[in-house]
This record gives structure tokens, sequence and C-alpha cells, in this order.
């Protein structure tokens, strides 16, 4: 009776590491395996997430290692649970039926799931099975990650890197842009706004065989930097479009000032033609920076940057100033070419009287030369 307690110990024993290898074969034949018609083909079995690390290489998380050290765990948490299940062989009932096993061994004492298992080509050859679909799985899915979707924002990661060392001190990238030009800000914008589009467009998911290629998370990340890059750059162009409407607006009130002088007299008049002329030689470049302005704020439109209600009215203010200085200019030129004519009389008059002077003074010396010879005699 106790050959037979221990022949039927074997046969559960045998009939759990049947169970464990089955499964396992399940696992990988169709767990893993699937048909092209099955649901799982569009959720696959695993999620893993696409990110970049801290050199800007593509990385996964959790990564192929991960669900390695996953399988193994598995492995000895079944044996775990085979072991936990009671053994017939060990029944008290049992007990005086049953001749004490020898422990050298399975094949002279009793069997254990683990050595079992161990000596199984069979389950050995399903492990590998599965670790191989795994590391086929994840070359699949960095494939997929190598596409231009992801390839595009790899700028963006890189600008939230720098700025994350920027952080530690030293002069930031937009501390340093504060001093450019609205051409400069308005490129700056063209290329956040490619990133904002790069990371809009990254591939959310893709399913490569067991594997569920998560591409949101890197999204998730990358759209605040987005985001606050954009924040950043129209904020320091709404700064400049500030700084340079103030000035144009001041440059052209004092040119209006010049100009909106009348002189009387010929020499008021001569400082202001000369003044006039000054005004004249830098029109163009008050004008450009006119347009400069006009320039960022259209681009300012274009982003719907809503701009301060100050600024818009400072904007008011310099169109306005620069009609008034296109009237000045027009009216200044008027007066000048009105003028002229009797400005020359009145030059012309001067010429005659210091020509009559000059003849006079020289008359006079003449005649003290004559009486001083006269007396030397």
């Amino acid at each position: 009776l106790g050959a037979l307690v221990r022949t039927v110990d074997y046969a559960c024993v045998e009939a759990l590491v049947e169970m464990v290898i089955s499964e396992f074969e399940r696992l990988l034949y169709q767990g893993l395996n699937y048909k092209s018609d099955d649901s799982r083909k569009k959720t696959g079995c695993f999620h893993t997430c696409i990110q970049f690390d801290s050199s800007g290489e593509t990385v996964f998380s959790p990564t192929k290692e991960h669900f390695t050290s996953m399988l193994e765990e598995v492995v000895d948490e079944t044996i775990k649970v085979c072991y936990s299940a009671p053994r017939i062989l060990h029944a008290r009932i049992f007990k005086p039926f049953v001749a004490e096993l020898s422990r050298e061994g399975h094949r002279l004492g009793s069997p254990s799931v683990a050595t079992l298992l161990a000596e199984s080509m069979r389950f050995q050859d399903v492990l590998r099975g599965i670790e191989d679909k795994f590391d086929a799985d994840f070359a699949a899915a960095g494939e997929h990650a190598s596409v231009d979707s992801f390839q595009r924002v790899r700028p963006v990661h890189a600008f939230r890197m720098a700025r994350a060392a920027e952080a530690g001190g030293g002069t930031g990238y937009f501390e340093s842009l504060a001093g450019e030009m609205g051409d400069s800000l308005g490129l700056e914008m063209g290329r956040v706004k490619g990133w904002e589009v790069a990371v809009g467009d990254i591939r959310s998911q893709a399913v490569c065989g067991s594997i569920y290629v998560d591409g949101r998370p890197l999204q998730a990340e990358l759209e605040p930097v987005v985001s606050q890059a954009m924040d950043n750059v129209k904020g320091l162009l709404v700064d400049l479009a500030r700084e340079k409407a103030a000035d144009t607006l001041s440059r052209f009130a004092s040119a209006t000032k010049l100009l909106a002088v009348r002189p009387e007299g010929l020499a008021e008049y001569a400082n202001y033609v000369e003044r006039c002329s000054v005004v004249g030689e830098s029109e163009r470049e008050i004008s450009a920076l006119a347009d400069t302005v006009e320039n960022m704020y259209q681009l300012l439109n274009a982003y719907n940057v809503k701009v301060p209600m100050d600024d818009t009215m400072k904007l008011d203010d310099m169109r306005t100033s620069h009609d008034a200085f296109v009237d000045a200019r027009m009216e200044s030129q008027g007066f000048s070419d009105t003028r002229l004519p009797e400005m020359k009389e009145v030059l012309d008059m001067r010429k005659i009287r210091m020509n009559e002077a000059l003849v006079a003074l020289e008359g006079g010396l003449s005649e003290e030369i004559g009486r001083a010879s006269c007396r030397e005699r």
C-alpha cells in the first residue's frame, strides 16, 4: 500500500508539472502569438511606453529586461503555488503505510516540481520561446520608435534637458533672446510652432506583436514644454513690440515738433532747413522701425496673442504720430519752398550791403594811407 501511495503522489507531482508546462505553452502559443483576426491584435498583451533618456536615446518603460525578469518571477511564484498544494505522500493518514524516503534525489526519493521543471527540455524550450518573442516584439517596437513622428520631437526633448540644466544657474536661453529683434523672435516662434505640430503628430499607439507601444506619455511630457516655450517667446515679443512702439512714437513726435517751427529771420530759416535735412535723412530709418513694429503686432495677431490694452493704445498713438509726421513733413517742405524766394532776396540784399560796406571800408583805408604818406613828407 505504501508503494501505491508513493506512486499516486509521484503522479500528482507529474500532473502539476504538466499543468505548469501546458499553461506556459498556452501563454507562448496563444497569449503571445495570436491570429491576425484576434481582437488582441489591437491592444497587445503587454504595455510599454516610448521615452527619451537624458542623452536623447529612445528607451522603453517598462524595458525588455523588465519583462524577462517578470517571466522569471512568474516561474518562481508558480513553483511556490505548486509547493503550497498538499502532498499525498505527507498526509498523516498514509504515514503508517509509507516507508521513509531517501533524500538523495527524486529518483530515489520524493520528486519536486522545481527539479522536474529545471530538467524538462520542453519547459526550457517554452521559456526560450517567450524570451525570443519579447526580443522580436521589442525589436519591432524599436523600429516603430524610429519613425519620423518621433524623430521630429527629439529637439523638443533636447530643449527640455537644456532648460533643466539652466535651472542650475547661468543665463537661460530665453533670457539671451531678450535682446533680439522682432525678426529673430519671429523665427523662434516659427520653430516652436513646428515643435507644436510635431508633438501633436506623434503616433500615440501601435501594437508590435504582443507589446502595446504607447506614445501618449511622451506626448504628454513634451506638450507643456512646447506650450511654455511658446508663451515665453510670445512674452518677449510683446515686450519688444511695446518698447519699439514707444521708441518710434517718441522719435516721430520729436521730428514733428522740429518740423512745426516757422522761422522768421534768415539765420533761423537756415537752421530750420538744416534741421529738416537731418530729419529727412532719418525719416527712412524711423519709418522702417514703424514697419518693424507693425510686423511684430501682425505676428502676435497671427499667433492669437492677447495684447494688453495699454500696448494697443500705444500702437494707435504711434500710427497717429506717424501720420502727423508725414503731414508735418509735407507742410514743412511747402513752407520751405514758399519762403525760399524771400530768403534769397534777403540774402542778396545783405550781400549788396556787405559789398557796399567793404567798398566804403576800402575807400576809408585808402584815404588814411594817403594822409599818412603826406605827413611823412
